[in-house]
């Protein structure tokens, strides 16, 4: 095999110098198939060795990329209005290559140019000429040392090898704003692949005309690669590939001595390639690399066909683990996580079902334990006159500075657990009956003691038999194996895509159907948290009451209802319904909760209530009772700020608005 890159660079002289802007890249690569067995596989193994091959010379090094100075970049440009490639294959097998490319300048001036041509394909490069298309006629450039060349002297060019390579370089008078059109020339030994000892002998060219990396630097409007063999071929009996039609017969028009491909209008990543596999017409013998390049396609195509059913297995693996797996998560949840189905119950229930506190309630509903709960364990404590809430007005103005107190009225009082972790929390453990301490100076003992007060809320759930096991747990537990799963997938993929690199493009396959299985784990284990049967039965009787309270006041008649308020207070915050629930009594002048001594105002909701005096005052934008108690919601209190109508919260804490 054998291949040559041309790098054709353009030089643009300015005030500082001269800047190189590469403009041109060619390579020509020769391929091989594996050896024939039948007359079969020789229309078949032959485009497969052509293509990998093609792929081998693509990923030769080859640079690219304008490099003019970045103040002209703006204002220089090279365009090929056209490229063709012509291959003469004489009958000693010599390659006869010329280049003819027609380069329009914008700008400028550019007055250089070079070209780099690998030479670890091809035995010799010998006539090595450059010059220019002048009115249909090539004049030819003058050759001189490479210590004589000089950007200076125009219509010169020279060359020499460079490391694994042959660098030709040529100078030209200096070009602004017009096209010019230059020739190269150059015979190419030992670059046909010959197999005569195949079972059905053949010999084998291929050409990049254009290749991807021209067009990564500029488009290309026209491109042509024509190759001419010295004596016809018929068309039936030749393997052709490369742009355009498939049938031979549409690539030659004089029966199957001359043969071109076409392209218009090469954009970014486009190629002009083009090849043909042909019994031996010419007398000449295997170049000296052709073996060990054979053996090297002949293991890259083993590597490609490997790979290509690693790619089918991945691809397998990871459908049977979305077809295995969504099921499975579905079926867990639906026999682990799945409510029972219940009897009947009623719409509404006008009464609470059982003796439940109102912050388990909540803890039940939703199956998770937050502020919304601990609120309604404060609130119920008050209700039951455990504890008693006063307001302390701030001073000034603004009212700023203002604190609650809390008192202990009935230490002796029974509690569940969950609730004297709340109290010590708040006033401590050993607080007697009418001793009061400010809420801003336990706010961080509060905020140390929520994860204990919340596990025993969720204990409380299990004692009471609405679950087998902590929502909490159960979510935990769910979301573990997700994320073990998403680590596993991530990891094992990892080894598996860098293993299979360039070999198998579906090793991802299983990676990303696992994460997903895991994601959709993480996702669904919110949801995993079963219930128990009298737990299903105790929420579906608790959402009838909750339906009561969200429409009260089609029940009762609210400016009746001081009791309903009272006591059902602590069930409206565990269920989400306070903002409602105060708004509508507030607009019948509700009494304040007995339990709440806020010391200034009317007893009327809007007074203690929202932070002002007198009633609830609406059309103010104020939230309604926006001065109320307290609790924190994200670990501490907040020291009330006051003012007519608002007082929530501060302190960077945040708070909950009753």
């Amino acid at each position: 095999m054998w291949a040559t890159t041309h790098k054709l660079v353009w030089a643009a002289e300015t005030g500082e110098g001269v800047a190189g802007c590469l403009i041109l890249t060619r390579m020509n690569v020769p391929h091989t198939s594996l050896s024939l067995a039948v007359r079969s596989r020789v229309r078949l193994l032959p485009f497969l060795a052509l293509v990998l091959t093609m792929l081998a010379a693509l990923a030769l090094p080859l640079g690219g990329g304008f490099t003019a100075p970045a103040a002209a970049q703006q204002t220089r440009s090279v365009t090929w209005d056209s490229i063709d490639v012509t291959l003469n294959l004489h009958q000693d097998g010599v390659f006869g290559v010329t280049e003819r490319d027609a380069i329009i300048f914008r700008g400028g001036a550019f007055q250089t140019g070079f070209r780099e041509i690998p030479l670890a394909r091809v035995e010799d490069l010998r006539n090595i000429t450059v010059g220019e298309v002048v009115n249909n006629q090539v004049e030819p450039y003058t050759f001189v040392s490479r210590n004589q060349f000089s950007r200076d002297v125009p219509n010169t060019y020279t060359y020499e090898k460079v490391g694994g390579k042959l660098r030709v370089d040529w100078s030209f008078p200096p070009t602004r704003n017009r096209e010019r059109t230059f020739e190269l020339g150059f015979d190419a030994i030992g670059a046909l692949r010959v197999y005569d000892n195949a079972e059905t002998p053949y010999q084998q060219i291929d050409w990049i005309g254009v290749g991807r990396e021209i067009t990564a630097n500029a488009p290309v409007n026209n491109a042509t690669l024509t190759v001419v063999l010295p004596e016809a071929v018929d068309p039936s009996r030749v393997f052709i590939r490369g742009a355009g039609a498939a049938d031979p017969a549409e690539h030659t028009t004089d029966g199957g001595k001359t043969w071109t491909w076409e392209a218009h209008n090469l954009g970014q990543g486009d190629q002009l390639t083009g090849g043909l596999q042909f019994e031996p017409i010419v007398n000449a013998q295997p170049p000296s690399w052709q073996q060990a390049i054979d053996e090297e396609d002949a293991l890259e195509a083993q590597r490609e066909a490997q790979g290509q059913i690693w790619t089918l297995a991945f691809a397998g693996i990871g459908l049977l683990i979305l077809v295995a797996g969504i099921p499975a998560v579905i079926a867990a949840w639906w026999t682990k996580g799945r409510d029972p189905v219940t009897g009947p119950v009623a719409s509404f229930l006008p009464e609470p079902p059982d003796d439940t506190p109102p912050g388990v309630v909540g803890a039940l509903l939703d199956e998770d334990v937050d502020e919304r709960d601990i609120v309604a364990t404060l609130v119920d404590l008050g209700r039951r006159h455990i504890l008693r809430i006063d307001r302390e007005e701030g001073k000034g103005i603004f009212r700023r500075g203002g604190d609650f107190t809390l008192t202990m009225l009935d230490p002796d009082a029974p509690v569940q657990p969950f609730e004297k972790d709340l109290l010590h929390a708040l006033v401590g453990a050993g607080l007697k009956a009418g001793e009061e301490v400010q809420l801003s100076n336990v706010k961080d003992k509060f905020a140390a003691a929520q994860g204990e007060i919340r596990q025993k809320i969720y204990d409380e759930l299990v004692e009471r038999g609405f679950f087998r096991r902590a929502p909490q747990s159960t979510r935990d537990q769910w979301k573990s194996i997700g994320t073990f799963l998403f680590i596993i997938a991530l990891v094992g993929g990892g080894i598996a895509i860098t293993m299979f690199s360039g070999r198998a493009a579906g090793a991802w396959f299983p990676v990303a159907a696992l994460i997903l299985i895991a994601v959709l784990l993480i996702f669904i284990s919110r949801f995993m948290p079963q219930k128990t049967q009298a737990g299903a039965e105790a929420a579906a009787k608790w959402r009838a009451f909750k339906a009561y309270l969200a429409s009260i006041e089609r029940y009762e008649k609210l400016d009746q209802a001081q009791n309903i308020f009272d006591a059902y207070l602590p069930y409206a915050i565990a269920m989400g319904l306070e903002q409602s629930w105060v708004s509508k009594f507030a607009g019948v002048q509700t009494a304040a909760p007995e339990w709440y001594g806020g010391g200034v105002g009317s007893p009327w909701l809007g007074g203690p209530w929202s932070g002002g005096s007198g009633r609830y005052p609406r059309g103010r934008g104020y939230y309604p009772g926006g001065g109320t108690v307290i609790v924190p919601t994200g670990g501490g209190f907040g020291h009330p700020s006051g003012g007519d109508g608002g007082g929530v919260p501060s302190g960077g804490v945040g708070g909950w608005n009753v």
